[in-house]
């Protein structure tokens, strides 16, 4: 429940140094907006002269109305924010409500247009754990593979492996297993396509050409 939001606007807009006042108008978005005082809340945000915090508090407020199941409202909202990387992350927040409300066809369509890989890997893997605990393991393994192959796109390394790092620890807690072999489409899953590239390299030749040539010794 939300407390005296005219007070907090009223005492938010004697606040003269521009940064806090962006920030407490923030703030109280975001309490509007979990309190499901939608419209108030992008009014508030609208009041946002900084862009960042403006665009945290439209990410809050699609946050909300996912969770209260107001995917169009949320996606609209979405479509507010004009950092990209922001923008991903509340598409992952809508994805992940709708896999939560056992939407897991439409939280899949929201992944596909998540432009940020490791917000869009993330949201894969939340949509598998909504797969595993409905019990669709067959969907669940098919969206973890997904996940992973969304990984091979994200440019800096650490956030790579935090990526990765989060999968492997949902596989670790989850009876999921990664497919081996090929996708339906054709496509080398993961598992497989890591072991082609440890062919390809020196260090995988090496201990081949050790066995082959034991193996000529052994014949001779």
């Amino acid at each position: 429940k939300a407390g005296d939001i005219a007070e907090a606007l009223r005492t938010a807009g004697k606040i003269d140094e521009a940064y806090q006042r962006t920030e407490a108008l923030h703030d109280i978005a975001a309490t509007q907006a979990k309190a499901g005082d939608i419209a108030e809340a992008l009014r508030t945000a609208g009041k946002i002269d900084e862009a960042f915090w403006r665009t945290e508090a439209l990410r809050t407020i699609a946050a909300a109305q996912a969770k209260a199941g107001d995917i169009a409202g949320a996606s609209r909202t979405a479509e507010k924010i004009d950092f990209l990387g922001t923008r991903a992350g509340a598409l992952r927040d809508i994805a992940t409500a709708q896999a939560e409300a056992g939407d897991i066809a439409e939280a899949l369509q929201t992944a596909e247009k998540i432009g940020e890989a490791d917000d869009r890997a993330s949201a894969l893997l939340d949509i598998a754990a909504a797969q595993a605990e409905a019990g669709d393991k067959v969907g669940a393994r098919a969206t973890v593979a997904e996940a992973l192959r969304a990984t091979e796109k994200i440019d800096y390394a650490y956030a790579r492996a935090v990526a990765l790092s989060a999968i492997a620890a949902a596989l670790a807690k989850t009876e999921i297993a990664v497919p081996h072999g090929r996708d339906d489409a054709g496509r080398r899953t993961p598992p497989d396509a890591a072991r082609e590239r440890r062919r390809r390299t020196p260090f995988g030749a090496a201990p081949r050409r050790a066995r082959r040539l034991r193996r000529a010794r052994s014949a001779g």
